[in-house]
C-alpha cells in the first residue's frame, strides 16, 4: 500500500512508481499491460483478492500457499510472472524456484518475467534490482537473487528457494494415472520441499485447478500453515471475499466468477468435458458436488433400523486388505440388513487390520443371530480367510467378483438409484463413507464401495435356494 505520507503533489511517474513499489495488485495490473498490448483488462474482484491474499500470505506465518481456480482466471500471470518480478524488485536478493509439469512452459513464464523485468517502468520503479544475467535455467540479479526455471519431477539439486512457486504440476490429461500423480506428489515431498533455504520461513506457492481428489492439492491441504484459495467459476454457496482497503466483496451462490467467462460458454465446457471434468477443472470440486457413478442423493436415510423379522437377511460383506502401513488399504465390511429388496445400512467396519485380528473379526460375526450371511471377496487375502474359517465349520460364501470395481458399481448403482438402499441419519463413520461413495471411482480408496456393490449383487443374483455342506443359506 502507498504510505500515508506520500503527497499528492508528486510527479505523475514518481506516484506511479511508488503504486507499483507498494500495491501488489497494481504491480499485476501493470504487467498484464506490458505483456497484453492492446486488451481490455478486466478488473475483476477475483483478480483483487487474489493479489491482496498474495501479500498477507509474503508478510504473514502461514508457509503455505494453495490457490485453486479455474482456467483464464489470471492466476498464472499473477503467481508465476508478476510475483517473482515483484519479490525480486523490493529484495533482489531473494531466490526463487519456478516449476511447472513441462519446462517449456515453465520457461514461457520465465520469458515472461524477464520482458516485465526489463521494461522501463519497472527498471524506474524499482532502480536497485538489476538483471546481471539471464542464462536458459533462470533470471540472475546482481544482489545475488534469483528466478530458476525448473520442470516438476526434475532435478533441483544445487540450490534453493526462499520462494517457491509451483504452477500447474500436472497435465489434465494425465491426472487419472496414478503412477503420475504419485510421482508428481512423491517429487514434492521427498525432492522440492528439501530445497527450501530455511524451514522455518521459506514460502510455497501451489498454483493448479483441483483435478482429482487425490492431487497435489490433497497433499498441500494436509500441511500445516497452508492458506487456500478456491475459487470455482460459479458460486456453489454465498461467500465474502476480502478486498482492499477493507472493503468486502459478498459473492452469491449461483453469481459466475467473471464476465470472460459467462453462463452460455460455461454450459458449452461442461457439455464437452463432462460433468466430472467440468466439476473438477471449473468448480475445484475433485467429484461433482453430489458424486460421480455415485450420486449422494440417491441414498435414502433412516431414523432408527427396524425391527429385526425372521425373514429379513443380514449380510456382512468383506472387502479384505492385510497391512497396518499408514498408506495401505483398509479391509472393510459393510453390515446390512435386508428387507424385501431394500438394504439398510446398518454399520461399518474400516481398518487396517493384521491376518489374526481379521481373522478374529469376522468369526466374530458368525454368532450374530438371525439369517446372517458373511461374504468374502474370493481374492488375495480373503481367499486364504476364507479357507481357514471353513475349516473351522464357519459358514462363508467366497465371492468371485467380476469386472472392475466401477463396473461392480455401475451395476449396483440402479438400486441406489431407485431408492432401494438406506443409510442412517448419523453415525460416526457416515461421513468418510459418503465422501468415498461421492469421491468414486477417483478417489485413494474405494474399499467401502467395493464392499457395497458386493452385498447388493451378491443378493440380487444369490442362488434359490442355495445349500452349502453347512446347511441352507
Amino acid at each position: 500500500m502507498i504510505p500515508a505520507t506520500v503527497s499528492v503533489d508528486l510527479p505523475r511517474r514518481r506516484v506511479l512508481s511508488l503504486l507499483l513499489r507498494h500495491d501488489f495488485c497494481c504491480f499485476v495490473r501493470q504487467v498484464f499491460a506490458t505483456l497484453h498490448p492492446g486488451e481490455v483488462y478486466d478488473d475483476a474482484w477475483h483478480v483483487e483478492h487474489i493479489c491482496l491474499e498474495v501479500e498477507k500470505f509474503l508478510a504473514g506465518g502461514d508457509l503455505q500457499l494453495l490457490l485453486n481456480a479455474p482456467p483464464r482466471s489470471l492466476k498464472s500471470i499473477i503467481v508465476s510472472i508478476a510475483l517473482p518480478a515483484f519479490v525480486l524488485g523490493r529484495m533482489p536478493w531473494k531466490r526463487i524456484l519456478c516449476a511447472s509439469y513441462s519446462l517449456a512452459l515453465a520457461e514461457a513464464f520465465a520469458r515472461d518475467t524477464q520482458k516485465v523485468m526489463q521494461s522501463s517502468w519497472y527498471r524506474e520503479a524499482f532502480p536497485a534490482t538489476v538483471l546481471a544475467r539471464t542464462p536458459e535455467e533462470g533470471l540472475f540479479t546482481s544482489a545475488g537473487g534469483y528466478r530458476r526455471t525448473i520442470s516438476v519431477t526434475g532435478s533441483v539439486t544445487g540450490f534453493g528457494g526462499d520462494l517457491i512457486i509451483v504452477d500447474d504440476p500436472i497435465k489434465a490429461d494425465e491426472i487419472y494415472s496414478n503412477a503420475r500423480r504419485e510421482k508428481v506428489k512423491g517429487w514434492f515431498v521427498k525432492t522440492l520441499l528439501s530445497r527450501r533455504n530455511d524451514m522455518r520461513h521459506s514460502k510455497i506457492v501451489l498454483v493448479m485447478q483441483r483435478l482429482h481428489v487425490d492431487d497435489l492439492s490433497a497433499v498441500v491441504l494436509q500441511r500445516p500453515k497452508t492458506k487456500h484459495i478456491r475459487l470455482p467459476a460459479q458460486a456453489d454457496r454465498d461467500y465474502a471475499f476480502a478486498l482492499r482497503h477493507g472493503r468486502v466483496r459478498h459473492w452469491e451462490e449461483g453469481e459466475y466468477l467473471q464476465s470472460r467467462q459467462p453462463p452460455q460458454e460455461l454450459g458449452e465446457q461442461r457439455q464437452a468435458l463432462g460433468e466430472r471434468e467440468y466439476a473438477a477443472q471449473y468448480l475445484q470440486e475433485p467429484v461433482p458436488p453430489d458424486g460421480g457413478v455415485i450420486k449422494w442423493s440417491w441414498f435414502k436415510r433412516y431414523e432408527a433400523l427396524p425391527a429385526y423379522r425372521p425373514t429379513d437377511r443380514r449380510i456382512f460383506s468383506w472387502d479384505t486388505a492385510l497391512s497396518e502401513a499408514g498408506t495401505a488399504d483398509y479391509s472393510v465390511c459393510t453390515e446390512w440388513l435386508v428387507r424385501d429388496r431394500q438394504f439398510y445400512l446398518v454399520n461399518v467396519i474400516r481398518e487396517r487390520l493384521l491376518y489374526p485380528d481379521l481373522r478374529r473379526r469376522i468369526a466374530q460375526q458368525n454368532a450374530v443371530r438371525g439369517n446372517s450371511i458373511i461374504i468374502v471377496e474370493d481374492k488375495g487375502s480373503g481367499m486364504s480367510v476364507a479357507q481357514d474359517l471353513k475349516r473351522d465349520r464357519i459358514n462363508i460364501i467366497s465371492y468371485k467378483p467380476e469386472g472392475s470395481k466401477e463396473q461392480r458399481a455401475s451395476i449396483a448403482s440402479p438400486q441406489i438409484e431407485a431408492g432401494n438402499v438406506l443409510v442412517p441419519t448419523q453415525a460416526p463413520w457416515l461421513p468418510d463413507f459418503q465422501a468415498e461413495c461421492m469421491a468414486f471411482p477417483n478417489g485413494r480408496h474405494d474399499d467401502q464401495v467395493d464392499s457395497m456393490s458386493q452385498a447388493i449383487i451378491w443378493f440380487l443374483n444369490r442362488p434359490k435356494p442355495a445349500t452349502t455342506v453347512f446347511g441352507t443359506y
